[in-house]
């Protein structure tokens, strides 16, 4: 794993601020660019996590004038391991109170950080899940059968409440961070089932945010595999439930 800062004023910058957003990135094409620069609207620092990206996304931020720290790795890993690597190398600055997540391929509007650091405000929730609407018209038909699939699950197994159990438009405090980095493997997809159940084992706080849903036409930028990343969720859902893992180590 590599780390490159995009300028010396970085350590300067991250002392200003308590949010880190972090974006897990593999092959993102221009649409990396365009969510950075929505992202320094707002007074956070912006770390991408390039999972071995191919298409030369990273390479087209290095030149932008802004702050923005990329760890790299050599190879495509899976989002779960940018997620877990991500928070490991973040969580080495102190001053940072709450961490983002958002993709890289703007499925998630930028804008909408402030709704989840107003939340955090309001009821201090441990993690922050971002709820999409699944409305017919712009949700592809694979994403939404196999969130509601996930969300039966969990319903049934956890008694989890969620409409959207799946979405990586997330916010977590550091405490819960520092628990993650501890407990969940890191995989693809399913660690972030990983995640939400460790909340619900060790009765965190949930919080909701109500999110824009937004898909590109076939979900072409997506790189979730509809077979076998929905089988490894649902094997994560049923190992937990049936092996009653406690999700220590």
């Amino acid at each position: 794993m590599q780390t490159q800062n995009r300028d010396d004023q970085d350590r300067e910058i991250k002392q200003k601020n308590n949010v880190a957003v972090i974006i897990p990135c593999y092959n993102a094409g221009h649409r990396l660019e365009e969510v950075i620069h929505s992202l320094t609207e707002f007074s956070v620092d912006i770390y991408v996590v390039d999972d071995g990206s191919t298409d030369n996304c990273i390479e087209s931020i290095l030149n932008l004038n802004m702050p923005v720290t990329i760890i790299s790795f050599p190879v495509n890993k899976g989002k779960g391991f940018a997620i877990i690597e991500g928070l490991k190398y973040v969580l080495t600055f102190p001053q940072y109170d709450l961490f983002c997540f958002i993709d890289a391929d703007g499925q998630h509007d930028p804008k909408q950080i402030p709704d989840f650091i107003e939340e955090w405000q309001r009821s201090k929730a441990d993690i922050i899940i971002g709820q999409r609407d699944f409305k017919p018209e712009k949700t592809p038909i694979p994403s939404k059968l196999g969130n509601y699939i996930t969300q039966y699950l969990l319903r049934i197994f956890i008694q989890c409440p969620l409409s959207d159990t799946q979405c990586g438009y997330r916010l977590y405090s550091r405490s819960f961070a520092q628990e993650i980095i501890t407990v969940v493997p890191p995989g693809r997809y399913e660690t972030e089932t990983w995640i939400l159940l460790l909340a619900f084992k060790r009765k965190k706080r949930i919080g909701t945010v109500p999110i824009s849903t937004i898909y590109e036409e076939k979900n072409r930028s997506s790189h979730f595999r509809k077979i076998n990343d929905s089988l490894r969720i649902f094997k994560t859902i049923l190992s937990f439930v049936f092996s009653k893992h406690d999700l220590q180590r």
